[in-house]
């Protein structure tokens, strides 16, 4: 991970002008002047992008620009009492410019002017930023953050950004020049995904699948209220303290297949500090299926350095199952083989040209033997019993995982056949071989077997997962609700039918099951 410290370098322009009693004024303007003449003025002439208030990342680190609410504190010792005083005005407001990188960003100023009544003489001064919602010695780091458009971190000072300098009067020219060092710890995080097992599909997740939410947890306090001083956050005195902090997203932060900060750029501001059990939590909402996807990777022990930006490109790991291959019974081709282009890809779609009839090399195989095709190497009826009898089938309604890039969620886990006991290909545990002694009337129904417990982790290498990826026609749905799976046994006495393998959250049954229909080709484990 690349972190940056980020500074703001300022150069500041002390000259205290009293106006006469009988100025007078004749516009807006005039009066503007006659006001800023009665006060002390700092002048940011800097241009340097590390040297201001909010934030876009550049690939390396965090650049900074000045924008609307921003202000200053300068701690006046020189005053009577002494005191520290924010600006009375600044002119941010009047020379914002678009973002030409980024059009939907906020305006942003590379330079600023702050007007403070009173007067300063001294050589130095503390000068303090706490943020838009800060004060003059109290910084907010808020557990609840917002940001609106991908890679503009404009909401860092509404969320806890903050700085100090030691502002020195310059020898020659009575200017006043400071470094604004930033007191908060920053992430950029920028989370992709790459898979792609389907040619046909373009790579990565569609773009109705967005970033919506980032969450932050460790086992000690990384948010609230501190004290501030002119050496920065004291982290000592925290109070509401969190232990986590969520970073909301508009819908326009996508998932791209490389880290890319144009594309989903989101920045947090963090307390400073050394942190165990780090945990990142991603949520991904797809608009199309309306699924929502949470993603968690620990860490371990981490350090989120004062003033220092970390990058956190994480690669989603996300089930893809975008290489699933439908088909009717037995074929010599896939469903939509040659025909790829009017395949649904999304749940609910309707498209045209499936197989009709013999002459098409789609169309299912009519013999009354076991499959030699495209079906050879999916479980025979005797198999397919012991898995929904012995299997231990498991319906998971939470494991998300994704097809053509969709997120979708729902399938069955079912023990792998060497943890199955006294598994046999050629009997079932009543002795027979249904591959000789079946017919349309024979299925076997094992719904009172379908657990919803979850399985232990330590036992989840002994499963495997069916996504319940329905079966193909003309449209393709419901996607996560059932599961059909052809084996490779026919059904006796009625070329039309073979078995196959249909379950859902409450039921599970091998039985025959027409060959036109476009069951999935699955080779169990």
């Amino acid at each position: 991970m690349n972190s940056k410290i980020l500074s703001l370098y300022a150069v500041v322009s002390l000259s205290l002008l009293v106006s006469c009693a009988n100025d007078d004024t004749s516009s807006d303007q005039n009066q503007q002047d006659v006001n800023e003449k009665n006060m002390t003025a700092f002048v940011t002439s800097d241009n340097t992008p590390s040297t201001r208030t909010t934030a876009e990342y550049d690939g390396s680190g965090l650049n900074f620009f000045w924008t609307e609410g921003d202000h200053l504190w300068v701690d006046n010792t020189t005053a009577s009492p002494a005191s520290l005083q924010q600006d009375t005005r600044n002119n941010i407001s009047d020379i914002l410019i678009n973002n030409t990188s980024n059009p939907a960003g906020v305006k942003r100023a590379s330079q600023a002017k702050f007007w403070f009544e009173g007067t300063f003489t001294a050589n130095s001064y503390n000068v303090r930023y706490t943020g838009k919602n800060g004060t003059k010695d109290k910084v907010i780091i808020k557990s609840q953050q917002s940001q609106t458009v991908p890679n503009d971190a404009s909401h860092i000072g509404e969320d806890g950004d903050c700085g100090v300098a030691t502002a020195t009067k310059g020898a020659t020219d009575g200017k006043y020049y400071f470094t604004l060092d930033h007191k908060a710890s920053y992430l950029t995080f920028m989370p992709y995904y790459d898979s792609n097992l389907d040619p046909t599909f373009t790579p990565g997740l569609a773009s109705s699948v967005k970033l919506t939410k980032i969450k932050v947890s460790a086992d000690q306090d990384i948010a609230g209220t501190y004290n501030f001083e002119n050496t920065g956050i004291d982290l000592s005195s925290v109070t509401s303290a969190s232990k986590e902090i969520a970073l909301t997203l508009s819908n326009s932060f996508e998932i791209p297949v490389s880290a890319n900060y144009s594309k989903n750029g989101a920045t947090m501001v963090i307390a400073p500090g050394s942190y165990t059990n780090f945990t990142v939590e991603y949520t991904l909402f797809d608009q199309k299926t309306s699924v929502t996807l949470n993603l968690k990777k620990n860490y371990g022990n981490i350090t989120c350095s004062i003033g220092k930006n970390k990058k956190i490109a994480t690669k989603l790991d996300i089930p893809n199952y975008s290489d699933t291959k439908w088909a009717t019974w037995d074929s010599q081709h896939y469903y939509w083989e040659g025909h790829e282009n009017n395949q649904p890809r999304v749940n609910g779609e309707t498209r045209g040209q499936i197989p009709q009839n013999a002459s098409d090399p789609r169309w299912y195989n009519s013999s009354s033997s076991q499959a030699t095709n495209l079906c050879a190497n999916c479980p025979n009826i005797n198999e397919m019993f012991w898995y929904i009898s012995n299997g231990a089938a498991h319906w998971d309604s939470k494991t998300v995982w994704c097809v053509w890039g969709h997120l979708y969620q729902g399938g069955m886990w079912f023990l792998k056949k060497n943890n199955i006991p006294v598994f046999d290909s050629n009997k079932w545990y009543d002795g027979h071989d249904y591959r000789l002694i079946n017919n349309g009337g024979v299925y076997v129904d094992m719904s009172d077997r379908i657990s919803t417990a979850d399985i232990p982790e330590s036992d989840r290498n002994k499963y495997f997962f069916l996504p319940a990826t329905d079966n193909m026609a003309e449209d393709w749905s419901p996607v996560g609700i059932y599961g059909n799976y052809w084996t490779s046994t026919p059904t006796n006495g009625d070329n039309t039918r073979a078995f196959a393998l249909i379950f859902s959250h409450n039921h599970m049954r091998v039985l025959s099951h027409p060959r036109e229909m476009g069951l999935v080709i699955q080779k169990f484990q």
